[in-house]
């Protein structure tokens, strides 16, 4: 769970994610829909972490293979749920930053989740183990 503040979630105002006010969720990109069936009615937003296009490139920058999962999960949350929906993606050098594998994301949250679905795309930072990889300037 998350407590700051969703800017998308009502644009132009500040809402806090404070006991069922608004409440919402942050997925690792690990969440069944089976888990997401015991929060889901809590839950006003979803944000979702798609790591790459492909179960290779999810597996190497996530460490998780089920991409399909991680899909079908993201759908459901918006579908069964009505959530808000947010994805996210950071862009890591020689890792998920292939042109088309992200024209792929973008076509799969339009076709899924609606064209006005939010995707934040935002800067690797090299740390820790991944401290070796170069940053985009």
């Amino acid at each position: 769970m998350e407590r700051k503040p969703l800017f998308h979630f009502f644009p132009g105002d500040i809402v806090f994610s404070l006991r069922g006010l608004c409440c919402n969720f942050r997925c690792p990109s690990s969440y069944t829909q089976e888990a997401l069936g015991e929060i889901g009615p809590h839950l006003d937003a979803y944000c979702v972490g798609i790591k790459g296009f492909s179960t290779e490139t999810h597996r190497e920058v996530a460490n998780f293979s089920d991409l399909c999962g991680i899909l079908a999960s993201t759908e459901h949350a918006r579908t069964r749920w009505g959530l808000q929906v947010e994805c996210i993606t950071s862009v890591i050098p020689t890792m998920n930053d292939n042109p088309e594998e992200l024209r792929e994301i973008v076509r799969w949250i339009a076709a899924n989740l609606g064209p006005d679905t939010p995707w934040h795309v935002t800067c690797f930072v090299p740390r820790g183990e991944c401290s070796h990889l170069p940053c985009i300037t």
